[in-house]
């Protein structure tokens, strides 16, 4: 993902609150996809709910925010730092415990 975009669609803080606490807004998520994929948005939204890969989170009022467990960190690298000398993020989904079914 380009961060610059991500400064351009006004999505910096919302892409600070994903690697902090791993809160992803409707709008970072279409983002991070790319308009590729914009119309399947719904569907991967409904597939990440299936798969527990997401799950909503409508505290406070707010509305159209997931929760994505695995993209909480444990660590404590701030997001300029993970760009520092780099156009794109990487994130990793991380299968090891192999909680989805095989086939």
């Amino acid at each position: 993902v380009d961060y610059e975009k991500l400064v351009e669609n006004g999505l910096h803080d919302e892409f600070v609150t994903l690697h902090e606490s791993g809160i992803a807004s409707r709008d970072l998520l279409q983002c991070l996809w790319g308009e590729d994929l914009l119309d399947e948005n719904d569907f991967l939204i409904d597939l990440m709910r299936i798969t527990l890969l997401a799950s909503d989170w409508n505290f406070d009022g707010q509305t159209n925010l997931f929760l994505i467990p695995n993209l909480v960190s444990r660590d404590d690298i701030k997001p300029e730092k993970a760009f520092a000398g780099h156009d794109v993020a990487e994130f990793r989904f991380d299968f090891t415990g192999s909680f989805l079914p095989i086939g």
